[in-house]
């Protein structure tokens, strides 16, 4: 449901309509529609908790320039997969998935954040986990939890993340 009545699906990341019918613009508009107002209530509110840290070591323009990169990076990443999927296993599910949201950018923002501070982090206040692992442990725990997520947007923000810190 849209607030202005779109038809969500055509702002959304679908690998086979970027890559067969060249829908390049999918890229960025997929990470900046969301679901509903919970979606992208839910992503403000991680994004805000985990940005101001990196934005104080990192810095206003070298932030924003870095979330523009890793939305491409992210969004190729998760079309490697789902392509890799398809052709080396047969399993063309993820070619044609639609998903929508910041939240695999939220991880990959995670994975620096988990890298510039080293102490442990609490997941869901019930248990810590070394941070180091931390976006590793959220993607399985929100998946078991919510397993309507985007599973893929979510693995290939924290890849991006952890090539960019290794990287």
């Amino acid at each position: 449901q849209s607030i202005f009545r779109w038809d969500l699906q055509l702002f959304t990341m679908c690998p086979r309509l970027v890559l067969f019918t060249h829908e390049y613009y999918r890229v960025f508009t997929s990470a900046f529609f969301h679901a509903n107002l919970m979606h992208i209530g839910m992503n403000m509110l991680s994004t805000a908790a985990i940005s101001g840290s990196l934005e104080k070591k990192m810095g206003t323009l070298r932030l924003l320039f870095g979330i523009w990169w890793a939305i491409l990076v992210t969004s190729g990443i998760y079309m490697l997969i789902a392509y890799l999927a398809y052709v080396v296993f047969g399993y063309d599910a993820w070619m044609y998935q639609h998903a929508v949201g910041y939240s695999g950018i939220i991880f990959y923002l995670s994975v620096l954040e988990s890298r510039l501070h080293s102490g442990p982090r609490s997941l869901f206040g019930m248990v810590s986990v070394p941070s180091s692992v931390y976006p590793w442990v959220l993607l399985v725990a929100l998946q078991v939890i919510m397993p309507n997520l985007s599973f893929l947007g979510h693995l290939a923000g924290i890849l991006n993340g952890t090539l960019e810190y290794y990287g």
